[in-house]
């Protein structure tokens, strides 16, 4: 199998019941070659099971719960084409949509990222109508607070992992960031073909704190993107109408009502380049600032806090330096006493080695000891051996002193006998001459 073109990454979290759905509308894809790589975010209801049921058809891999924006950003690592697309698990890919989005990057290299038109569905698929996207450029989605690619949004991979991919920092606004981000490196292109299914949970009804940290978000994302030192002339002009659309959308965010589609497009469809055309819509529009300004008072009394809290805290770096120091000099001594301690030890272990050496030749000595002991038992033994050899000598130099003068005597008496002998003989001669 060739490498993948594209990497078609579906984070996914409890969504047993629509993943299968979503996996099924990109394996029947055509075109280029592809990768689907979809992410379980720690789910408990069966997911995974359904996940590993598609085998080597689909690149699957789960951890414990860390947000979407991380199981993204895994997802873009993971990744091994050189486009990817990032499809919610609750959404759907239409047939041709692949091969149409990347046609359209393949025809312009200078295009970051292609989206299509999108339909909405129920929770059951039913379809409810359809979205035509209304433009394609960044300060677009500035001046009018929208987020313009949706469903089937494909982008270059080495462009999302340069921007740094989705940023953790918010939860629920974090593709309009990343698509802001993402049009400072090129153009956005749009293709005229509705590619894509779009989910419509209802319901899901909005509680006040969701409000406000999303209202918190709308703010936030424009003005950390106009603090960027990058923004070109274009976009700049548009900052003021940029955060008035962010600060409206944020006071809809305030309205205890439900999540739907309702308001996406409010700012768009209510309001012209010449100013608000609906009379109803003044006084909502009014109640939106009003409950801006409100939260905006609470944030202002938040702020006062903060700031005696911060000269309480103040006084309380005080303290802490000079503990601080103290605990220094103390960690100091503690340093020369460990060194100290160090050094002993080192000696400690010098002395049992000299201890260890000690016995052995202390062992070595004994062993000494006990072969000198036979040793000397066995001189003893020859001492006493030579001791009795020794007499025994001297009475053999007796005996042979004593044999001696015997010897002697005999040598005498044999002189004797040979002298009588002789005389005898003569006697006889003189007989037998008579």
């Amino acid at each position: 199998m060739s490498d993948p073109r594209v990497s078609v990454i579906i984070p996914t979290y409890e969504r047993a019941h629509y993943v299968g759905l979503t996996i099924d509308s990109v394996l029947v894809q055509e075109g280029p070659p592809f990768e689907v790589i979809v992410l379980d975010d720690g789910s408990t209801d069966g997911t995974w099971g359904l996940l590993e049921g598609y085998g080597t058809r689909i690149r699957a891999a789960r951890h414990d719960n860390v947000g979407q924006s991380a199981t993204v950003n895994r997802g873009l690592e993971l990744a091994r084409g050189d486009l990817s697309m990032m499809l919610s698990s609750d959404d759907l890919l239409l047939p041709g949509a692949l091969a149409r989005l990347v046609k359209a990057m393949d025809d312009e290299p200078g295009v970051v990222v292609a989206f299509p038109d999108y339909s909405y569905i129920d929770e059951d698929g039913r379809w409810m109508g359809d979205h035509v996207v209304r433009g394609e450029r960044v300060v677009d989605m500035l001046a009018w607070h929208e987020c313009l690619p949706g469903v089937g949004a494909t982008f270059r991979t080495a462009d999302a992992l340069a921007v740094g991919g989705w940023d953790a920092a918010y939860r629920n606004l974090v593709d309009l960031d990343f698509w802001l981000r993402l049009g400072l490196r090129g153009a956005m292109r749009r293709v005229p073909a509705v590619l894509g299914a779009w989910r419509r949970h209802r319901g899901s009804i909005t509680n006040s704190e969701f409000g406000r940290r999303v209202a918190r978000e709308h703010v936030t994302i424009i003005e950390r993107f106009f603090d960027r030192d990058d923004i070109p002339a274009e976009l700049r002009a548009v900052e003021d109408a940029a955060l008035r659309s962010a600060y409206i959308t944020a006071g809809l965010c305030l309205r205890a009502v439900a999540n739907m589609d309702d308001d996406r497009w409010a700012l768009r469809d209510r309001l012209g380049a010449g100013g608000v055309v609906d009379s109803a819509w003044v006084g909502f529009a009014d109640t939106a600032v009003d409950q801006v300004n409100a939260l905006l008072s609470q944030l202002e009394q938040k702020e006062a806090k903060i700031t005696s809290l911060v000269a309480e805290l103040g006084e309380r770096a005080v303290v802490t330096e000079s503990l601080d120091a103290a605990v220094r000099g103390r960690d100091a001594r503690i340093a020369a006493l460990l060194e100290r301690v160090a050094s002993l030890e080192q000696k400690e272990a010098m002395i049992r080695s000299l201890e260890a050496e000690l016995n052995e030749r202390a062992r070595v000595v004994e062993v000494l000891d006990t072969a000198v002991g036979g040793r000397d038992a066995r001189i003893a033994a020859l001492l006493e051996r030579v001791a009795s050899l020794e007499q025994k000598e001297a009475m053999i130099r007796s005996l042979a002193a004593e044999l001696n003068e015997r010897a002697g005597v005999i040598e005498v008496l044999d002189a004797a006998v040979r002298d009588r002998d002789e005389r005898r003989g003569t006697s006889t001669d003189i007989v037998d001459v008579g």
